[in-house]
Formats: C-alpha cells, structure tokens, sequence
C-alpha cells in the first residue's frame, strides 16, 4: 500500500481523494495518521478515519486510543499539522492569500492558511473580515476557512461571529460550526463553555466532538458527563476516556 500512500501527498487534489477511498476499500489500518496530514477537505478525511476506526475496532485491530490522536488532529485542522503539496516561491501579499482560501484545492487553502499565520498574523484578522458579510459568508469553503484562522489568530474581538457560526444550521456550513467550536477554545474565553455544551445536545459528530475538544482546551472538567450517554460511538468513546483520565 505504499504506492497508496505517497498519492496522499500529490499535486492533483482528485488523487489525494481517491486515495483516500482506496485506503478505505483494503482496511489498510495504518494509513489513519497519514490521512489526517492529507490536504483535502475535512470532510474526506473524517470520513476515511471514522470508516476505517469503526471496522478496525470492530475486529479488534485498533483501539480508540490509538486512533484518537490523528482523529483530534485532523479535527482541529491546524494547517502545520499538513504535508503540504504546493509551494511559494515567494510570499505572496496577505490579499492574495486571503483570495486563495476561496479555492476549491483545500491544499493550496492550507498553505495560504499557513503563510498567514507565519508571515501576517498581525494584520490578518482585518483583512480576514473586510469583505466578510459580502463575500465570505456566501462560500461556504472560504467561511471554513476563515472562521478557523480567527481562532488560531486568537482574535477576541470575533467572539460574537465565531458564535454566530457555531449556531449555524444551514447544511453546507456544518464544517464552520465544528471550526467554531474549536476556534472559541482557542480565544479561551470561559464565557463560551455554557454555550459549547448548548451544543453536545446536537446530531452532528463533528461538531460534538470539536465541543468536548474545546471544553478541554477551556478546563472544563465536566463536559464529558453529558456526552457519556451519546448515541454516537465516537462520542461515547471519547467522554469515556475523559472520565477515566479525570477519575
């Protein structure tokens, strides 16, 4: 599967997919930390990691343990956490790389991510929001993007959009809410903890376990209680975790 695997880091952005799903198809185990430093969406990457855990678990190959450490990472979706596929030459100017988060090749999203954070942290944020009700909160890729770098760019004064996304239920914008969560751990507010349970009681996983991810990142030391119960076995396994580790 090796040949599999150094696809994940092509060029073309419909290779990394299918890839993906080749792993997928031969249950090949191993590949999980290699997914989540794969440079597609979020989406396909959950996606491979949730199916190939579910059946590794249910044949007792794999724990939760040894999977929750590239599942958390491809949710927080740091783009240091990255094998990069596309490169600069130079660095470009901060709205030349804002404009690429509109891109569709989530790996040219991520470098520019990237070169935000390390080149332009403190000028980001503005430039981030200038055409934020024009533009960004009509393409859902650029929102996911941009809300999550408010986060990393600690950016307190976004406190009140970040809720505004976490609270959004329209279905194209499920990644921001998940984004959101993790960006409001990131600002460290505790003010934001009663909201972020708010959120444990919904159906989507994604964003249940960004919340229990945030809660932590807050120090909060029992938002886990509630989702020991969840219907939804990822959930489940990682409130139970917590509470060994706190108990």
């Amino acid at each position: 599967m090796g040949k599999v695997i150094v696809m994940l880091q092509h060029q073309n952005v419909l290779a990394r997919r299918l890839s993906i799903q080749d792993l997928i198809d031969a249950r090949y185990y191993n590949a999980i930390p290699d997914i989540a430093r794969c440079p597609v969406s979020l989406v396909f990457r959950l996606r491979g990691i949730r199916m190939l855990a579910e059946a590794g678990m249910k044949s007792e190959e794999i724990t939760f343990e040894m999977i929750q450490p590239p599942l958390e990472q491809t949710i927080r979706d740091h783009p240091d956490d990255f094998g990069l596929v596309h490169s600069y030459e130079t660095t470009p100017d901060l709205t030349v790389l804002v404009r690429t988060l509109y891109e569709t090749d989530f790996g040219k999203c991520y470098l520019a991510s990237k070169t935000i954070l390390d080149h332009y942290a403190d000028t980001a944020a503005s430039a981030l929001l200038a055409n934020y009700e024009e533009e960004v909160k009509s393409d859902y890729g650029a929102h996911f993007h941009v809300i999550k770098l408010l986060g990393w760019l600690k950016y307190a004064p976004a406190y009140d959009l970040l809720l505004e996304a976490l609270h959004n239920l329209q279905p194209q914008y499920q990644k921001s809410r998940a984004a959101a969560a993790i960006a409001l751990g990131e600002l460290g507010v505790s003010k934001a903890i009663p909201v972020l349970k708010a959120t444990l009681s919904s159906k989507n996983w994604v964003l249940k376990y960004a919340t229990l991810m945030a809660l932590e990142k807050l120090g909060c030391r029992n938002g886990h209680e509630i989702a020991l119960n969840d219907s939804d076995w990822l959930i489940q396994a990682k409130a139970q975790l917590q509470s060994t580790l706190i108990n």
